[in-house]
């Protein structure tokens, strides 16, 4: 009974041995397989720009389309969000649709005229904020706030969220954008202060910046600036 007994013993050694081996090997596989990976299924980007250049190529390569806009108030415009579709292969992932907002069509129906809000460039809109005067009988809208990348900053050839930011204010007509600041890496909050007054807070690489701009010029009429380590 002792030989059978260690006859087992033996056995299960060899089980726990083997089952330990492949263990190892297939961690080993996986750590050296890491590379490869990475570099196949990299992290998706939520919005992305395939082609960034202003090239007449961009345009043929990539389908645009219209999407549905806000409805206005009263006789204000209508503004047609234009997107680029482009596939997620094109970033070098699987296929998949991905949107990217670039511009706007302003539709006036009752003065029969439309444009373009921004010059016909590569760009990516990542955020549009409206500013809105609240009182006790109604709302007005006095404007909006876009979040827009224009530049590949960090040198991936894409435009994505990752770049620096511009943020640009227009009134409620949307008329031509106004430059508010640059080189932001994140807008924090707005607020409407009055009917030509509002707050902005923004980050940049220099810090966090606290602005008070007027309305519609964007002009800043007071600034502070600060960080984490004042």
């Amino acid at each position: 009974m002792d030989t059978g007994f260690f006859k087992w013993v033996w056995r299960f050694n060899a089980i726990a041995i083997g089952f330990a081996v492949l263990t190892l090997l297939f961690l080993i596989g996986w750590q050296l397989s890491r590379d490869f990976r990475e570099a196949r299924f990299a992290p998706k980007e939520s919005t992305a720009v395939a082609l960034m250049a202003p090239q007449k190529a961009s345009t043929s390569a990539h389908p645009l389309r219209f999407g549905v806009p806000q409805i206005p108030n009263g006789s204000q415009p209508y503004a047609l969000p234009l997107y680029l579709e482009q596939t997620d292969s094109d970033q070098g992932y699987g296929r998949q649709t991905n949107n990217a907002l670039v511009n706007f069509r302003i539709v006036d129906i009752e003065g029969q005229t439309n444009r373009w809000l921004f010059a016909q460039t590569d760009r990516l809109i990542i955020e549009t904020r409206d500013l809105i005067l609240a009182s006790a009988d109604t709302d007005q809208k006095l404007g909006q706030i876009m979040v827009v990348i224009e530049q590949d900053t960090d040198g991936n050839g894409h435009l994505s969220e990752r770049d620096d930011k511009t943020l640009y204010l227009t009134d409620a007509r949307w008329s031509a954008p106004v430059q508010i600041a640059k080189s932001v890496r994140a807008l924090l909050a707005v607020s409407t202060q009055s009917a030509t007054q509002a707050d902005v807070i923004f980050e940049t690489t220099k810090g966090t910046h606290a602005a008070r701009i007027s309305l519609p010029e964007g002009i800043t009429l007071s600034e502070q600036a600060f960080s984490p380590n004042d």
